[in-house]
């Protein structure tokens, strides 16, 4: 991005015409591309997002005397269980969110090497 900013008033005054408009609309094409997977790579895999579905006080209740003392433990382990399938399920939602980012980041990345190489292509069949 910082190339195709720096260099383009050079880039656009090394054509005329109809390369003039391909060359403008692929470095802009290619900047909003790049952007788009920069800021995805970073709003959508890395910002913090609360993970813990189950909370630690109802852990620490589990080695408490009211639940050690517990008749029926199968009580215990249903309600421990029931807790760990929400926090799986809460992982597993959070791991797609950010694998869906990164497809969406890779995608954008893809789009704006492929309007830089028809830039590129452009200016160096027109120099030529």
């Amino acid at each position: 991005m910082a190339l195709i900013g720096g260099n383009a008033a050079t880039i656009m005054g090394a054509v005329e015409g109809v390369a003039r408009v391909v060359v403008g609309v692929g470095l802009l094409a290619s900047a909003v591309c790049l952007g788009i997977a920069v800021g995805t790579a970073i709003w959508g895999v890395i910002k913090p997002r609360p993970f813990a579905a189950v909370a630690a006080d109802e852990i620490k209740i589990y080695s408490s005397g009211r639940f050690l003392a517990e008749p029926d433990l199968w009580r215990v382990h249903l309600r421990s269980l029931r807790a760990l399938e929400t926090a799986i399920r809460k992982a597993q939602e959070l791991g797609n969110a950010a694998a869906g980012a990164i497809m969406v980041s890779l995608y954008a990345l893809l789009a704006g090497l492929g309007f830089s190489m028809i830039t590129l292509g452009t200016l160096i069949f027109e120099l030529i």
